[in-house]
């Protein structure tokens, strides 16, 4: 379902110019970045546990004198390996960027600094619109063109006196990997996210519409260092069920 709810909402407060950068970060320019087949990663496992062809010739390799802690040992190595699944889920909160980020269920290791770039990347993100005032993790994270949407924002807000307020939430999944480019998809809710300018503060999303909208970021590798260069919300857009 398409909804222009968010749109309205600032279109309503007198802020319909910024809207794109203030919530997607999304450029005007229509350019869409290459693409990225997905790539997928085999792990390789560990060789089975069992008796060397050393150990068959052996003179001590009668299994009346075999040493039952060794099949124990084998075992529990076995159930250790079951359970050690991709690390992931993990809830991030920020208060000081009113700002909460839960991780993708699994986070392949291939993924996880990307994963941890983009989430300090958008508290900083965050808290630039809360203070009007850029935040470091923006300048050392984000790509040229995404620090210049930023302060085109931040201008827009010190010149009509909007800061944002409330509690913003984005729930993260991962689309696509490889070992120069992760996209990063998944759910944001402004539900809780406040505007305040001369009129005082109020709910961003009016009562009724629609708060959700789903996430895309793209991050690159750059000689070891993930950089953010998308960080679109489909504001148009609803989040499924």
């Amino acid at each position: 379902m398409k909804t222009g709810a968010v749109s309205r909402t600032y279109r309503a407060a007198g802020a319909s110019a910024m809207i794109a950068v203030v919530l997607t970060g999304c450029g005007d320019d229509g350019t869409e970045p290459p693409g990225l087949d997905a790539v997928a990663t085999e792990t390789e496992q560990p060789a089975s546990g069992g008796a060397s062809p050393d150990d068959a010739d052996s003179d001590d390799a009668d299994s009346d004198n075999a040493d039952p802690d060794d099949a124990d040992r084998d075992t529990g190595d076995a159930a250790s390996d079951d359970e050690e699944p991709p690390a992931g889920g993990e809830t991030h909160e920020f208060p000081d960027a009113g700002l909460t980020i839960v991780e993708p269920d699994e986070i392949p290791e291939d993924a996880a600094a990307a994963v941890a770039t983009y989430i300090e990347f958008y508290r900083g993100w965050r808290t630039s619109l809360r203070e009007v005032e850029i935040d470091k993790a923006v300048e050392d994270f984000g790509t040229r063109q995404v620090v210049e949407r930023m302060e085109s924002s931040l201008d827009y807000q010190e010149e009509n006196g909007i800061r944002f307020g409330g509690e913003f939430v984005v729930e993260l999944t991962i689309e696509e990997r490889g070992d120069h480019m992760v996209v990063l998809g998944g759910c944001a809710d402004a539900s809780d996210l406040t505007m305040i300018d001369d009129d005082g503060e109020r709910p961003a999303v009016e009562p009724g519409e629609e708060s959700t909208a789903p996430v895309h970021v793209e991050l690159t590798n750059n000689g070891g260092v993930w950089l953010i260069n998308r960080n679109d919300i489909n504001e148009d857009e609803r989040c499924e069920d």
